[in-house]
């Protein structure tokens, strides 16, 4: 895993599950930044670091960028 790399995140509520497609920023102090979304996601669980109460937000899938 490393910068640039395309990741799909899933958002869960009760009433609808949503994947987004984006790409890494950095990492910084055990989390992982994604472009264009404001807080980070932990590095080993792959989890949103804030949520909303009843929400789950996740890394599902890494691409790598082949160099």
């Amino acid at each position: 895993m490393r910068v640039g790399d395309k990741v799909t995140i899933v958002a869960t509520t009760q009433y609808a599950t949503t994947e987004i497609t984006a790409s890494i920023e950095k990492f910084a102090k055990g989390r992982i930044y994604i472009k264009n979304v404001p807080s980070p996601f932990i590095r080993e669980t792959g989890h949103k670091a804030e949520t909303l109460f009843g929400a789950t937000i996740y890394i599902k899938e890494i691409v790598e960028q082949v160099k």
